[in-house]
């Protein structure tokens, strides 16, 4: 009982305002979404060269690496419409 009555104390608490809910601002999110963006850009561009790179002759890994280049360019563009 004394955690709902915490919750409630903290939530009516005159920090943020009288019973404002805290929410993230859309400029946050914006950002977070961005982060999370360039580092799946970097992370499938990696896996495609390294994986094209460890044996250029089979067939898996150009299929492979081709896969990761477009998903890597699909993030990009992804990124880009979401910041217009």
């Amino acid at each position: 009982m004394w955690i709902l009555e915490t919750v409630v104390r903290l939530r009516n608490s005159n920090v943020r305002g009288e019973g404002e809910s805290v929410m993230l601002g859309w400029d946050t999110i914006q950002t977070m979404l961005f982060t999370i963006l360039c580092i799946c850009f970097i992370f499938y561009l990696f896996m495609g060269i390294y994986t094209y790179t460890k044996d250029k002759e089979l067939k898996v890994n150009i299929k492979y690496f081709a896969l990761c280049i477009s998903v890597s360019f699909w993030q990009e563009l992804t990124r880009t419409f979401m910041n217009s």
